[in-house]
Parts: C-alpha cells; sequence; structure tokens
C-alpha cells in the first residue's frame, strides 16, 4: 500500500518528471552512489555497453568490485537496448600490474620514521 504523502505527489507530478525525479533517487551501484539516472543520461550520451557504462560511472569500481551492482546493471542495460535477456558477463577486472607492498604506499614522515 502507497503512504498518503507520497501518493499525493505522486497524483500532482507529471508522468515524465516524476520518472526523472525517481530516477535520480534510485540507486544502481550503492559504492559509488551511481543512479539509474546517470545510466541513463551515459546510455543517452553514447556510452551503450558495460564497459563504456563502466568508465562513464564508475559502477562495478567500488570495494565490492560489481557484486552488488552487476545484476542490476545488466538489467537496466538490457532494458534501454530494448528488452531481451540481460548480459551475464561483467567488465573486465584488471588487477594492478605488479604487487605493491603496503609500506610502499605510506610515506616515511606519516609513519614516523621521518626528520623531526
Amino acid at each position: 500500500m502507497i503512504r498518503q504523502p507520497f501518493r499525493r505527489w505522486r497524483e500532482r507530478t507529471p508522468g515524465r518528471r516524476r520518472s526523472a525525479a525517481l530516477d535520480r533517487r534510485t540507486l544502481v551501484c550503492p559504492c559509488h552512489d551511481a543512479t539509474l539516472f546517470d545510466l541513463r543520461n551515459s546510455w543517452d550520451e553514447g556510452y551503450q555497453h558495460p564497459e563504456t557504462l563502466k568508465r562513464a560511472t564508475a559502477v562495478f569500481m567500488g570495494p565490492c568490485q560489481g557484486k552488488m551492482c552487476a545484476k542490476l546493471v545488466g538489467n537496466v542495460v538490457a532494458e534501454l537496448q530494448g528488452g531481451g535477456e540481460p548480459e551475464q558477463r561483467r567488465p573486465s577486472v584488471r588487477p594492478p600490474l605488479f604487487p605493491v607492498r603496503m609500506g610502499d604506499l605510506v610515506h616515511e614522515d606519516e609513519v614516523g620514521g621521518g626528520a623531526a
């Protein structure tokens, strides 16, 4: 059941404007706060493949590496392509070129080994 205040807002807001407002609040990738509006806007700008959407909106690039948003993004892409089956394959994951020690990422003066 729809709560009363939302129902009143829904009735007085035109369909297209209401849809855009809901798209701006519908999170698809919670790690990077990418919304449905962001995905649709990027799609309209020409980023029409999961790999290019990844680069334009940063979906799949959060701490979860797409585990939370892959299915949602696939469904959105399938909808934007005109229906059909969503693509199950996630875009490429690029590991570091070579391993990096954690100590190499910290400046010596931050650790306390620098000049006093």
